[in-house]
């Protein structure tokens, strides 16, 4: 008799909680985005256009224009004894140029993280596309959150 109480009870609670992630934004968009001209590093800049375009919506009347910047560096941040490089610093630098109804906003988003020398260069290269890419996405991420703004 308990059980038959609880499931229906444990149930309504759990669905009614009101969770929806914060970038699942996309039953909110109302935006359609041309990307006008892409500048700097091709891995990121394709992952960008690649997850904003996944979450726009195609038949909406509200189109932003968008020029996008990168930079991507790779800084030496300590050395060992023998003056080999150990642990390095990536940074991902965008910027956003956004047109929209005759207005100009400028976005830029910095990503940076520290990683250690992997003595496997295969390896290295592999983790380094790696964080572009997860970068890019983050970058992304907060590009949808800006346009969201924007309106």
């Amino acid at each position: 008799m308990e059980k038959k109480i609880l499931i229906p009870i444990v149930f309504f609670i759990l669905t009614s909680c009101g969770f929806s992630p914060i970038y699942n934004a996309s039953e909110k968009v109302n935006y359609n985005i041309n990307f006008i001209e892409k500048n700097g590093d091709n891995t990121i800049n394709n992952k960008i256009i690649s997850e904003i375009l996944r979450l726009t919506d195609k038949d909406s009347k509200n189109i932003f224009d968008i020029d996008l910047i990168t930079n991507y560096s790779k800084s030496i941040i300590s050395k060992d004894a023998k003056g080999s490089a150990t642990n390095y610093e990536i940074i991902v630098e965008a910027q956003f140029n956004i047109k929209f109804e005759d207005k100009v906003k400028v976005v830029k988003v910095n990503e940076k993280q520290n990683i250690k020398k992997i003595s496997d260069m295969f390896e290295q290269r592999n983790y380094e596309n790696t964080l572009k890419k997860n970068f890019a996405i983050s970058i992304a991420n907060k590009l949808n959150l800006e346009l969201l703004s924007i309106k």
